[in-house]
């Protein structure tokens, strides 16, 4: 199978970089096996079952999608082999990857429509004992979109207790968690828009404020949906969903969690 470098393929290349993903064309060998751990499982059985054709070299499972007009989409999808192929964790990410898959190999006939495609990323974390925790960024362009849009989703998984958690699962019960956790990052989040905000104002647009990606804010208005917990962080991804300028307005709000205490669980502390 071969893939063609596109448009997209500089797009993702300069997206990527600021949100800490490369693309596999600036990748060497040992940052491949750096971010994919139990490589030599090779899950080319998932990526058989998602339609896909498995890159050993590489370590993506790729698909291209041919439309009527001869126009392509390119799919890349990297993924943790360790977390897809087995344990509480494979119903989630397997699902995950199918609706990926599914979603951008639909067939148009649109006369209009160009070369595109998706790319697939990710990075693990681990909070000891018993967290996991997956980040996906996915890159994608269609043909006549003047930028290309990053979508970030995670996954974390507690490892005792066999199941995924989410964010409210971190904290005691009855703990007023989230306006804590926001005052924590708000000036994480302010610091790393200042320089957003310098661009916004030579361009005579309103500047955006910390408390705009709060929990019920103008640019947040379902919580924290993207979060990994690390050693001995919280960190928080806003916005979800980002497009325009390549780097425009991508926050990392890093909360040590020593800073959050007695509001979390004892076993996440």
């Amino acid at each position: 199978m071969t893939f063609r470098v596109t448009l997209l393929g500089v797009w993702v290349a300069r997206f990527s970089w600021r949100a800490g993903f490369l693309p596999s064309f600036l990748l060497g060998s040992a940052a491949v096996a750096s971010l994919c751990p139990g490589a030599g499982a090779a899950p080319a059985d998932v990526c058989a079952q998602l339609g896909g054709k498995w890159s050993a070299g590489e370590q993506f499972c790729g698909k291209v999608v041919a439309n009527p007009n001869q126009t392509n989409t390119v799919l890349e999808a990297r993924y943790p082999a360790d977390l897809v192929e087995g344990g509480s964790s494979s119903p989630a990410l397997q699902k995950f990857l199918k609706d990926f898959i599914v979603r951008f190999s639909k067939v148009t006939d649109d006369p209009r429509a160009l070369d595109g495609g998706a790319s697939l990323r990710y990075r693990q974390f681990e909070h000891p004992s018993a967290l996991k925790s997956v980040l996906f960024s996915n890159i994608y362009y269609t043909g006549n979109a003047k930028y290309p849009v990053e979508e970030l989703t995670s996954f974390t998984f507690d490892s005792n207790k066999g199941r995924q958690v989410v964010l409210a699962d971190l904290f005691q019960a009855g703990a007023k968690a989230f306006p804590d956790l926001a005052d924590a990052a708000r000036p994480t989040v302010q610091s790393q828009l200042d320089p957003v905000n310098a661009i916004r104002a030579r361009e005579n647009q309103p500047l955006l404020k910390a408390g705009d990606f709060d929990p019920g804010g103008t640019l947040n208005p379902n919580s924290y949906p993207v979060f990994v917990v690390s050693a001995d962080e919280l960190v928080l991804y806003l916005p979800q969903v980002r497009s325009g300028e390549p780097g425009s307005t991508m926050i990392e709000a890093h909360v040590r969690l020593s800073d959050l205490g007695s509001l979390l669980k004892p076993e996440y502390r």
